[in-house]
């Protein structure tokens, strides 16, 4: 029932806050789940570096419920709600009160779920799978271990693999009869251990530039010590008086083990948004130190302080739930209709895309292309993109795919171009071949200075008949 309630309230809060669409990843995640609709292959015709689980499932939603940000935006909302519902479970899986499980699982819509709100949940990506697959498999031994038990340590291990195949191994056949092996390992394999290992790099806890105006530096302070969560836990498995039982050390060393598993699978690139991915296990963590220090106490303070921490937490968590929601409105107050359905933007954001919409012919232009890239363009303009990347520049793709985009813009003849300035160099070979080739015509007037390029000589091309 606690559970139920918790997903029904995550889902209607999140569903009414703004339908604002990310820029760079949501944008590209969903705008291929809906090339995927319309034919397109994925990893040939559309190209990305993560797994296919995510583009497969909201495809599926798209085709049920319509491509809309409605779709996605809801779904990502339950999605919330359930990450919610499963903090609460495992809490109680683990001991922890209810009065200290509820705010707890609370505490995620409220504080960690604005940091990831922008990049759309990413369902399904390959180095974190195998991450967790070899630590899962590293926990049950260590389970087995504390318990003596090999026989059935070893009867979960085999039921834990055949799950992962029953998973992995129908995805992969669909991948390789679709796709071919070749462009599969080289989206999946190669340019994310060479080009996106050496290209993107950052430091624990980093926030980008347009996250920092708005988070407060204690908010951004405490995500970047989360970890040390996990130290105390440990080490109150050490320093306890009384010796803890087996049940507390498998908990705390199953949790410990599960959130050095994520820090692992985000160090690839462990900025704000990574590490607001891996919080929850750290708020379970959390609230099992909480039940640890009320059991500690005597009697009666324990059943003073329980309710105590209970409406503290849940006053907190509703000051900050109706901050997110007067912020997130007052950031994005324009409601757009858009081929992509209501979504709602700032004001100088809002005026660019009526400016871009009205550039592109209001539909009579079927293709065009943003460099380096900014793919929720594409949703809200309903023009496809007319190569298979979404986003692409030097060092972050090979100098195959550079060539390739580029020998594509000439061999079809695309009518527009529309380069973010902020995000080129000078030297950029896209950027020399466009300034060839076009002329500029429209400088939108937003913090990414969009320009946009004309064909030279090319006024028709392009465009729908």
């Amino acid at each position: 029932m606690v559970a139920a309630l918790l997903i029904a309230g995550t889902t209607v809060y999140l569903c009414g806050l703004p339908h604002n669409l990310g820029a760079s990843d949501e944008g590209a995640y969903l705008y291929e789940s809906k090339m995927l609709l319309q034919g397109r292959v994925l990893y040939r015709d559309v190209f990305e570096i993560v797994a296919p689980g995510f583009y497969y499932l909201t495809a599926a939603l798209f085709w049920l419920f319509g491509s809309t940000m409605a779709t996605a935006r809801t779904a990502t909302a339950v999605l919330h709600g359930f990450i919610v519902a499963g903090i609460y479970g495992t809490c109680r899986l683990v001991g922890v009160r209810r009065t200290v499980a509820v705010p707890f699982a609370l505490v995620y819509p409220a504080f960690i779920q604005p940091g990831i709100a922008a990049g759309l949940i990413i369902a399904v990506q390959q180095h974190k799978g195998a991450v967790f697959t070899g630590g899962v498999v590293l926990l049950l031994l260590v389970d087995g271990w504390l318990t003596g038990d090999r026989t059935f340590v070893f009867s979960r291990l085999v039921r834990f693999v055949l799950g992962v195949a029953l998973v992995a191994v129908p995805v992969t056949i669909i991948l390789l009869a679709t796709t071919g092996p070749a462009p599969a390992i080289q989206a999946l394999v190669m340019q994310p251990l060479t080009n996106y290992r050496t290209f993107n790099r950052t430091i624990w806890g980093s926030v980008a530039f347009a996250d920092i105006q708005v988070l407060p530096s204690a908010y951004v302070r405490l995500f970047r010590d989360l970890p040390l969560i996990t130290a105390i836990a440990v080490a109150t498995l050490l320093v306890d008086r009384r010796r803890p039982g087996v049940p507390r050390i498998r908990n705390v060393l199953t949790l410990s083990g599960l959130s050095a598993m994520a820090m692992l699978s985000i160090a690839n690139y462990p900025d704000f948004i990574h590490i607001a991915f891996i919080a929850p296990l750290f708020l379970i963590l959390l609230s099992e130190l909480i039940e640890w220090l009320l059991g500690r106490a005597p009697t009666l303070m324990s059943r003073l302080a329980s309710p105590a921490v209970c409406l503290a937490v849940l006053f907190t968590v509703l000051i900050q739930l109706r901050a997110n929601w007067a912020e997130a409105w007052q950031r994005f107050p324009v409601a757009v209709d858009t081929p992509f359905g209501r979504i709602d933007l700032g004001q100088v954001e809002a005026a660019a895309v009526m400016q871009l919409r009205e550039r592109l012919g209001e539909g009579r232009v079927s293709e065009f292309f943003i460099y380096p890239g900014y793919p929720a363009l594409y949703l809200v303009t309903g023009v496809r993109n007319a190569t298979p990347y979404q986003l692409i520049l030097p060092g972050y793709s090979p100098a195959e795919q550079l060539d390739d985009a580029i020998s594509i813009l000439d061999r079809r003849r695309v009518p527009f171009v529309l380069l973010v300035s902020v995000l080129t160099r000078a030297g950029d070979p896209v950027v020399t071949s466009v300034t060839r080739a076009y002329d500029q015509v429209a400088d939108f007037d937003t913090s990414a200075r969009l320009l946009l390029y004309q064909r030279r000589g090319d006024a028709a091309a392009g465009l729908d008949p």
